[in-house]
């Protein structure tokens, strides 16, 4: 069987979660024979047109889509953008045509047109569609507005107007212009001159720059109609797909909401292959002070600014504050000013080799989120690792942690009712071996493995062979 994935990331570099899952998923498929070859959108040459470079590494063959017209940074400015582009188009069809795979595995169609689902429909090609965001109802993915409130979908486009398009600024310009540059000495000067401007000016370039209240923008009739039609045509382009799969009943359900028969959509929560590695540790009732550990970047959207003023006022022979992961120096000020007299432990980053050292560090995890997370994968490691978990109560986040039984929910972007579930466990430690004891590991790799395969061959069995359009 030959698998064709198509992604934003390179698989092998990437740093998001999907990238992460992919590369987990082609080492199992090559393990067991499968052929497999991965689409991702790669940086810009001085070419015009968009090319494909093909280059083999770690077992598979890459397809490096150089020069994309589609940049998902202006997909709120250009929304039709998304549902076709003539040029690419036809370089994906050439590519689907000569590479022909049994199975077309779409992990996130950011960076591509979806009319590449129609094209791979009308070569009779198999696909299933992997629901890992909300990419096909909103341009910035997350269903979150910019000013950081959560959003139920763009409403034919008014959403997107109203709350998420706003007056670009000449900075957001250039930045735009820069990050489409070739990587190389341009590329790198204007990253340098990026990162001493964020240095010099912290508000403007801030992550942690206070919001400005929302101000609805009346936005022009032509982008509400075009955003109406991007949201309809990639919903309708994922819904002709032979199989989709959501990575949560969460991510199932908004897309049900949005359209989408329930039955064409099957759940199966991508696995993390590290967690086959770890060992699992029951936790026992904590001596000294309890380590509460924050894990990921520190980044707003990921709540360290909630999980830093939770902290606050809490003594530290009662309690150790642990962050594993990126933060600036500007960041590591933030929230230490967040967190005042007590004190904030910053580890600095972790790679998965580390991560059995680092949960072995802490007593409880802590997940903080604002963002409707679709999965967290965090809380898979931490569970697999017997680590119970405090968390956001957002998302597909309730799902895998049980409140009470294996770990604590709170209102998500609220420190005080984070505190209180810190003070519950700091007052009656024996709770942390408890919530433990009935942490669940997740799905073992070579099981998930198994589920995706079988969804492959059920594909197969019925697309029905036409002869191409």
């Amino acid at each position: 069987m030959k698998v064709l994935f198509v992604s934003y990331d390179h698989p092998f570099t990437g740093h998001s979660g999907v990238s992460v899952y992919s590369r987990d998923l082609f080492q199992a498929l090559v393990e067991r024979e499968i052929v497999v070859d991965a689409m991702y959108i790669h940086h810009r040459g001085w070419r015009g047109v968009p090319t494909v470079r093909v280059s083999q590494e770690r077992g598979i063959t890459l397809l490096a889509v150089t020069n994309s017209p589609l940049h998902p940074e202006t997909s709120l400015y250009h929304p039709e953008q998304d549902i076709h582009q003539a040029s690419l188009a036809r370089l994906l069809r050439s590519c689907l045509e000569a590479r022909r795979p049994d199975v077309l595995h779409v992990q996130t169609l950011q960076g591509f047109p979806g009319s590449l689902l129609s094209t791979a429909r009308e070569l009779a090609i198999p696909t299933v569609v992997m629901l890992h965001d909300f990419w096909a109802i909103c341009p910035r993915m997350l269903l979150m507005r910019t000013h950081g409130e959560s959003c139920d979908g763009p409403d034919g486009g008014r959403n997107c107007v109203q709350f998420c398009v706003q007056p670009r600024s000449i900075r957001q310009k250039i930045f735009e212009f820069g990050m489409r540059l070739r990587n190389g000495r341009l590329k790198k000067a204007f990253l340098t001159a990026r990162s001493v401007y964020v240095r010099t000016n912290p508000r403007p370039g801030s992550l942690w720059a206070p919001r400005r209240s929302p101000t609805l923008v009346p936005g022009s009739p032509r982008l509400l109609e075009q955003h109406g039609r991007r949201a309809a045509a990639l919903l309708q382009a994922s819904a002709n797909a032979d199989r989709l799969i959501a990575v949560s009943e969460f991510v199932k359900s908004v897309f049900v909401r949005h359209g989408i028969p329930p039955e064409r959509i099957t759940t199966l929560t991508p696995v993390p292959e590290v967690s086959d590695r770890l060992v699992r540790r029951t936790r026992e009732t904590p001596v000294g002070p309890i380590r509460f550990g924050f894990l990921g970047r520190a980044v707003p959207v990921k709540g360290a600014h909630v999980f830093a003023e939770a902290a606050r006022g809490i003594p530290r022979d009662k309690a150790r504050f642990l962050i594993f992961g990126g933060a600036t120096p500007e960041t590591r000020r933030f929230l230490q000013e967040l967190s005042g007299e007590t004190h904030l432990e910053f580890r600095g980053p972790y790679t998965r080799d580390t991560l059995q050292t680092v949960l072995d560090e802490v007593d409880v995890v802590v997940v903080p989120s604002v963002v409707q997370e679709t999965v967290g994968l965090v809380t898979l490691e931490a569970q697999a690792a017997g680590a119970p978990v405090i968390a956001s109560r957002i998302g597909a986040i309730p799902e895998f942690v049980r409140d009470g039984e294996d770990g604590l929910l709170f209102r998500p972007g609220d420190p005080a009712d984070l505190k209180e579930k810190l003070l519950r466990l700091i007052e009656a430690p024996w709770l942390v071996a408890t919530l433990s004891a009935h942490t669940r590991p997740p799905m073992a790799m070579a099981e998930h493995v198994r589920r995706v395969l079988d969804i492959y061959s059920e594909c197969q069995r019925h697309t029905e062979r036409r002869t191409p359009v």
